[in-house]
């Protein structure tokens, strides 16, 4: 029964088909714009062949607004999710692409917002970083309250690597704050290792303004979390700084003296350094911040090499095998979607083929009551008649029983 209606409501365009149509619609969308200048993730991690060729729901699309409309604007009723999936999954161009949003808004406000399917997260911001409009991604993902949308860490790692593609160290950046807001990066060690190496990047580039410090900050301690690096605990210790957290900061340079051949980088202790002279730290924690440096230094645990050679070592050490673990279920997933997909279109089927069973047999007994006279009220008739005559009957038992 499942693979028959799969054949029923979906398609698979040939390969070299879908290929083309979907080069053609990138070509377009970027024309006018910069050539991708540098990316972190692989090819074979971004897997735009399976992709593209991907199980789809076969909609007319027209008809398919056109319905959609009516429910979000006219009727202003609730819309099964899959019906928006269906739309959202088969967007070709900038103009599908914002009628899609226009309805990600209305669904939010709608009494089942928290049924968004996860496929459909994942479909629309996918389109958005094919169509080359990964900025209004970005302006839709962090706007939660309108849109709620919560993409998975294989997403959000693909949005993240777009923005690097593009040269856009601050929108990296900013991908990478609303995964901390998420509470996503400790999921993930890619996600950390990414997000770590935008912030990297952002604060070479830029003088990072004091509103941005604390999201940077916890985002660089988030992304190093339970890593054991050189680079992730000298990240840790400048994101417990940039948020104030001094006591913080060096209680983790009080941890690295115990761990193995894990260091600080000297570059590190300069700043903590200048952190305690211009801020407010209590006596007490500048004296131990001084014995904790003294004795990482008598430990020969502080590294000379800068944080940007350890970045280059991190990402060439440790990104290949997280890449691969992170792209092995993308096509099983895929599938996994589809097929859930098909058995909600499924379910809508035979409810409403029960509604249309139902609304008959009520209006064949309406019928019946016009059209049958008293042979038809017969039996409710004699049933209440039997039931009055029971109640009686039992009255005059009891009646009895109390007189004796």
């Amino acid at each position: 029964m499942a693979s028959s209606m799969s054949r029923i409501y979906s398609q698979r365009l040939p390969s070299f088909l879908s290929s083309l149509m979907r080069k053609s619609r990138f070509v377009c969308a970027h024309d006018c714009k910069a050539q991708p200048t540098r990316t972190l993730l692989s090819d074979a991690y971004h897997a735009n062949d399976t992709w593209i060729n991907r199980e789809r729901i076969i909609v007319d699309m027209d008809e398919l607004k056109i319905n959609l409309d009516r429910s979000f604007y006219d009727l202003k009723e609730p819309v099964l999710s899959v019906e928006l999936h269906k739309y959202i999954d088969n967007v070709y161009d900038r103009d599908e692409l914002d009628v899609a949003a226009d309805y990600l808004y209305s669904y939010r406000h709608s009494p089942v917002a928290h049924h968004l399917r996860q496929s459909t997260v994942h479909s629309w911001l996918r389109l958005c970083m094919e169509l080359g409009f990964h900025e209004q991604a970005l302006k839709v993902l962090q706007n939660k309250r309108d849109y709620g949308l919560f993409p998975d860490n294989y997403t959000y790692n693909l949005l993240l690597d777009m923005f690097l593609r593009e040269n856009d160290i601050k929108g990296a950046c900013d991908v990478a704050i609303v995964m901390m807001r998420e509470e996503t990066l400790e999921n993930c060690h890619l996600s950390q290792l990414l997000a770590l190496h935008a912030c990297h990047a952002y604060m070479k580039r830029e003088e990072i303004p004091q509103e941005e410090r604390w999201d940077i900050g916890m985002t660089l301690a988030d992304s190093t979390r339970d890593v054991k690096s050189t680079l992730a605990a000298s990240y840790h210790v400048i994101g417990h700084a940039m948020t104030g957290r001094l006591d913080q900061a060096v209680k983790t340079l009080q941890s690295v003296c115990s761990v193995g051949d894990i260091k600080i980088c000297s570059e590190v202790i300069n700043r903590l350094e200048t952190e305690f002279s211009t801020g407010d730290a209590s006596e007490g924690l500048q004296v131990l911040f001084q014995n904790t440096v003294q004795e990482l230094t008598n430990q020969n645990k502080v590294s000379s090499e800068g944080l940007d050679a350890l970045m280059e070592q991190e990402m060439a050490s440790r990104l290949p095998a997280l890449e691969e673990e992170g792209v092995a279920g993308y096509t099983a997933l895929l599938e996994k979607w589809h097929q859930e997909h098909i058995e909600a279109l499924e379910q809508k089927r035979l409810a409403a083929l029960n509604q249309e069973r139902v609304e008959k047999e009520m209006r064949l007994d309406q019928l019946q009551r016009a059209i049958g006279g008293i042979k038809y009220w017969e039996k409710d008739i004699e049933a209440a008649s039997a039931a009055k005559h029971g109640e009686t009957a039992g009255r005059e038992e009891t009646q009895q029983a109390e007189n004796s």
